[in-house]
């Protein structure tokens, strides 16, 4: 062999060395290398004023470090810091991944969805960010509005293995907790409020079709007694002109039957004895015909209304969604929300006149409570009239809890006796 030939058989054995020996690149350089790398831009992050500046910071970051956990972890404390935690949901995702145990990332990840009202998906990720930190204001809010928004679905959304065992493992921790009681608490008065709105739309509809059937049976029945006596009137009036004509007859006759004549008297007299209370009966029917004609038109109206009423409220039930107050993840124990829109109130949990759930009846306005005390226990008297007599006495019970200091309360106490003595 050559030595030129030996030269390039060494050189091809080294290439083929050199090819089995794995190149060392980015995707495995060391976690520590990332975050070295990723210091600067985690410094302007820190610096920065504004959210837009942020985000340019981590995306050049996350160009030189991919992998860097401080990197991403940064960037979502920086935006929540500065309320805007929609804009830490690309972090907050890829902080997941690197992270997982990262209960803030899940709890901006839930935030996300929720305001995008993709509720499911929400849900999956607060039980995940509960699960990992129990302690977060608003991720405990927010998992307590997402559980009772679970709870009132038929059927209930069907959950990953995971995402179902982290809920049975950590719901009974989680009651009691003032935050998820705050968020349980305001979407399930809510959805109370909502039932109770449908329960009354629906007693108001039955009363009034009840009403109009009755008045309407009432009518119809009038109608086919007068129907009833009027053909009988003129039946008995028409054979009573051929009896009398009959008798006419008889009584020119030459010699008359003397029996017959006063057999055909009494059968004239006795027709129109009958044809005299057959116009007496008719007078009383058109007599109570127009005692209850002029209460159908509006019972009839009343009806169509209440039965329009309760077709918009079925359509708009069926798209019901509750009024949720989001809030995104604290960071060093403070929650900065994301800027209303302007003119538009926040909602926060606990914040007065939007959360049926922290009402306190009975303190200040005692006209409005009373209004409402009234209203109910009318819808109280419904079910009885309507023989519900169980929901006659939960409405009734939960005046005299909410509205204790008002006239309609005291009436409802004499209600709830008489219907438990039944």
């Amino acid at each position: 062999m050559s030595a030129k030939m030996r030269v390039f058989g060494l050189l091809v054995m080294v290439l083929i060395l050199f090819a089995q020996v794995p190149v060392i690149g980015e995707e495995d350089k060391p976690e520590e290398d990332h975050d070295a790398k990723a210091q600067k831009f985690i410094d302007e992050m820190n610096e920065a004023e504004c959210a837009i500046d942020i985000s340019r910071a981590f995306a050049k970051g996350r160009t030189a470090a991919p992998k860097s956990v401080e990197l991403y972890k940064t960037a979502v404390e920086c935006q929540l810091k500065m309320g805007h935690p929609t804009r830490a949901t690309a972090a907050a995702s890829a902080l997941t991944r690197l992270d997982p145990d990262n209960g803030m990332a899940w709890g901006v990840l839930a935030y996300g969805y929720a305001k995008r009202n993709r509720f499911s998906e929400a849900f999956a990720m607060a039980i995940m960010a509960a699960s990992k930190v129990d302690d977060d204001s608003g991720t405990m809010n927010n998992i307590g509005q997402l559980l009772a928004w679970y709870d009132h679905q038929d059927p209930k959304r069907k959950l990953k293995k995971d995402v179902q065992k982290a809920l049975d493992e950590n719901r009974a921790l989680w009651e009691g907790d003032a935050d998820f009681d705050s968020g349980f608490a305001s979407i399930e008065g809510l959805f109370l409020e909502h039932t109770t709105e449908k329960e009354e739309t629906e007693a108001e509809f039955e009363e009034a079709k009840d009403a109009f059937e009755l008045i309407d049976e009432e009518i119809r029945e009038l109608n086919e007694k007068y129907r009833r006596y009027d053909d009988e009137f003129r039946d008995l009036e028409s054979r009573n002109r051929s009896e009398r004509a009959a008798f006419d007859r008889l009584l020119r006759s030459r010699n008359p039957d003397r029996s017959k004549i006063s057999r055909q008297e009494r059968d004239i007299r006795s027709n129109e004895d009958k044809l005299k209370q057959l116009e007496r009966d008719i007078e009383k029917v058109r007599t109570e015909f127009k005692k209850i004609e002029k209460d159908y038109k509006p019972k009839r109206e009343a009806y169509e209304k209440a039965e329009k009423k309760k077709e918009t409220f079925d359509k708009k039930s069926k798209m019901f969604r509750p009024k949720f107050a989001w809030l995104p993840p604290a960071v060093d124990g403070e929650v900065v929300e994301e800027p209303q829109d302007k003119g538009v109130k926040a909602n926060t949990p606990g914040s007065g006149d939007d959360d049926p759930a922290t009402e306190d009846p009975g303190d200040e306005d005692k006209g409005e409570n009373e209004i409402k005390a009234e209203k109910r226990l009318k819808f109280a008297r419904l079910f009885v009239a309507n023989n519900k007599t169980e929901k006659a006495i939960e409405i009734c019970e939960e005046i005299v809890r909410l509205y204790p200091k008002t006239p309609s309360a005291s009436e409802a106490k004499i209600l709830l006796e008489s219907l438990q003595k039944k």
